[in-house]
């Protein structure tokens, strides 16, 4: 993967001088972009006998802010949320539920700016934060209450570092509309500190969750 990130770079650096002049996305330009779609779960669990995903795929919604550096190269922020949908674990009596959010500074590299369709790359880093629920199903109830409510899993407390990594194409509907869909791995990871109040297990350093949204976009394009 790192000769893949070096690559696409190189790439990047190259077409930062090529085209300037035809480009259809033009050095100043901003972007607001809104993205909806879905999220796919990628961690397992240990479940004691077997490792498994304890959560479904659900919703990704998010919102980004791009400013154009160069027609290939731009910079920006965006803010993700992710509702995953409620998984039953048979084996267990137990069904489980989650949310994420992330906020990342991103970067956007335009492979092909003179095209009104154009591919693109992105990466961002920042902070995340998972929640997972729990609740007992099956006729099966908790021990100290014998009651079935939701409750923090054992997930519940990740937070920390986010990155993710992504690709995806766009182009212009209007002046100022544009269109598009992409696709994005991202992982969020809890490290084992004095001050992080967070369990970990016996010999645990740390815990994360990882995932790919797949999602189409709207935005707004303004500026020069």
């Amino acid at each position: 993967m790192k000769k893949s990130v070096f690559v696409a770079l190189i790439a990047c650096a190259v077409l930062i001088y090529a085209n300037a002049a035809q480009a259809q996305v033009k050095a100043g330009r901003q972007f607001l972009n809104l993205n909806v779609g879905g999220v796919i779960p990628l961690t397992k669990t240990d479940l004691g006998d077997r490792k498994e995903i304890i959560i479904k795929k659900g919703m990704a919604l998010g919102g980004q802010y791009i400013y154009q550096l160069t027609p290939v190269l731009g910079f920006g922020g965006e803010l993700n949320y992710f509702a995953y949908g409620e998984q039953d674990i048979d084996s267990h009596n137990m069904e489980n539920k989650a949310a994420a959010i992330t906020g990342l500074a991103v970067v956007r590299c335009i492979l092909a700016p003179e095209n009104p369709v154009h591919p693109y790359l992105t990466a961002g880093l920042g902070y995340g934060r998972m929640t997972t629920q729990t609740r007992p199903i099956g006729g099966a109830v908790w021990g100290d209450t014998l009651t079935s409510e939701w409750r923090d899993g054992y997930y519940a407390k990740i937070s920390g570092p986010a990155f993710s990594l992504g690709m995806g194409v766009e182009g212009k509907l209007s002046d100022t509309i544009v269109v598009g869909a992409g696709l994005r791995w991202f992982r969020i990871t809890s490290i084992q500190t004095v001050d992080h109040k967070i369990e970990f297990h016996p010999g645990e350093k740390s815990r994360s969750t990882q995932g790919v949204a797949i999602t189409a976009s709207i935005g707004w394009k303004f500026g020069e």
